[in-house]
């Protein structure tokens, strides 16, 4: 029946097409003959009947036996518009579903290849079918280990970050390159997000080509406008290019982050906010300048939300999350230690110091704290009665340089307002043998602040 078809004239393919499709079988055998007569039509209406049969482990299966991964791969090649976006939604939907579908549609012959054949979708397909190749590179790469190398080689980054940056009136973020005039849809746009961070994690030496294409300005147009499961993400991909990478930050500063993110806060649900404040804390680490700017837009005082809501039973990192970036803010400027001791913050993070069940979460509100003694004396004397010290050497061996550093800055800190209870609670955590290790620490920022806590602690039994 199939070779039938295939010899069939273009008319009689279309109208076969427009007829149902009762199977899968019936399906497949229309888009082969469509392909092969490149009928629009046909195809238009095959590729989208396929796709929409292929629902559960049993369709896959048998869209599998009855060669569909051929017919929608050159559906891909050789079609166009409607056809192709069907088509690579027909492939994402196999592989989710089917756990051989992936090996299949890597290896199946043909030029281009699959992942080529997806790329070229990605890049310049319709704004759904741009989104349904990068839910079905997604799909490949999560399911077949060299994938992602392959994607990565062949410009996968870029690709994705041109849909990322880009929305549906064509106008993408001024500062993304990539994309397609056609624009991407929101839907499109997560999906590409969700491929992107799926292939950082794989490949990290991808974070070049992420750069080169000004991944973290997609991201902050994505935070700006994206649906608000798309903000959400794109958040939580600004924390880790800022955290793989300085120059990143720069650039989600360049792109408008501080504002970006202060609506995040404001905007989006009690869930994300944790990884907003976090985006929050890379940002200003990166480019300590940018606290001014929250600090004019009045970032803290939703940051300050998020503290007291995480210690009234919030997810539990949170409150850490928020500690950390209000730490950052103040290094940052001075004007916020005023304004938090106005606004007895210290409260709300004495309270988790206290309470709160993660050691890295006490250790970002001592790292807060310890900013509030320049100002207020007794708050530094109650965050080491609370506990503030044992938090901070808990973290002195982190593997996070800035963490080390911050660490020891801020027993610095608490020992020149409060020494001698500084001093005792460094002796009693068997503190000075844990400075005395980190002298050999790599980093030199880290070994001066260590330098200086040694300096200043009281000889034991003065």
């Amino acid at each position: 029946a199939a070779r039938l078809a295939l010899t069939s004239p273009p008319q009689q393919v279309a109208a076969e097409a427009r007829r149902p499709l009762a199977d899968m079988e019936a399906a497949i055998k229309a888009l082969v003959a469509a392909n092969e007569h490149r009928e629009i039509v046909a195809q238009t209406a095959a590729a989208a009947h396929l796709a929409a049969l292929i629902r559960n482990d049993k369709s896959a299966a048998d869209a599998l036996e009855l060669l569909a991964i051929p017919a929608l791969l050159n559906c891909l090649r050789k079609g166009s518009g409607e056809p192709r976006a069907s088509a690579a939604l027909g492939l994402a939907r196999l592989q989710s579903i089917d756990p051989e579908a992936p090996q299949e549609v890597f290896e199946a012959r043909g030029e281009p290849t699959a992942v080529a054949a997806l790329l070229e979708e990605v890049r310049g397909g319709t704004p759904k079918g741009r989104g349904n190749a990068c839910m079905a590179l997604y799909e490949l790469m999560r399911g077949h280990d060299p994938a992602p190398a392959a994607v990565a080689a062949g410009g996968g980054a870029a690709a994705f970050v041109g849909v990322i940056g880009d929305v549906e009136d064509g106008k993408g973020a001024e500062e993304s390159k990539g994309g397609d005039s056609g624009g991407a849809t929101a839907e499109a746009r997560a999906e590409a997000l969700q491929a992107l961070r799926f292939l950082h994690r794989s490949v990290p030496s991808v974070l070049d080509a992420m750069l080169e294409a000004n991944a973290p300005a997609a991201y902050v147009a994505l935070a700006r406008d994206g649906t608000p499961r798309g903000r959400a993400d794109a958040c939580a991909a600004l924390v880790t290019i800022m955290e793989a990478s300085p120059r990143a930050s720069r650039m989600a500063a360049k792109a408008g982050a501080a504002s970006v993110l202060d609506a995040a806060l404001r905007g989006l649900d009690k869930a994300a906010r944790g990884t907003v404040a976090m985006a929050v804390a890379r940002l200003v680490e990166g480019v300590p300048d940018e606290a001014n700017k929250l600090f004019d837009a009045g970032t803290h005082e939703p940051l300050i939300a998020v503290l007291t809501d995480g210690v009234a039973g919030g997810r539990a990192s949170h409150p850490g999350d928020a500690a950390l970036a209000l730490a950052r803010m103040q290094a940052g400027s001075p004007l916020v230690s005023m304004t938090l001791v106005e606004l007895k913050t210290h409260e709300a993070l004495l309270r988790v110091l206290k309470e709160d069940k993660l050691p890295l979460s006490k250790q970002r509100a001592a790292f807060a704290l310890s900013f509030f003694g320049e100002l207020e004396e007794h708050v530094a004397r109650w965050a080491v009665r609370d506990g503030a010290v044992p938090a901070l050497l808990a973290h002195l061996d982190d593997k996070r340089a800035s963490t080390r550093h911050e660490c020891a800055s801020s027993v610095e800190r608490l020992l020149l307002v409060a020494p001698r209870e500084t001093t005792a609670a460094v002796t009693a955590a068997g503190g000075r043998a844990k400075f005395e290790r980190a002298m050999r620490d790599p980093d030199a920022g880290v070994v001066a602040a260590v330098r200086s806590v040694l300096a200043s602690l009281k000889p034991e039994g003065a």
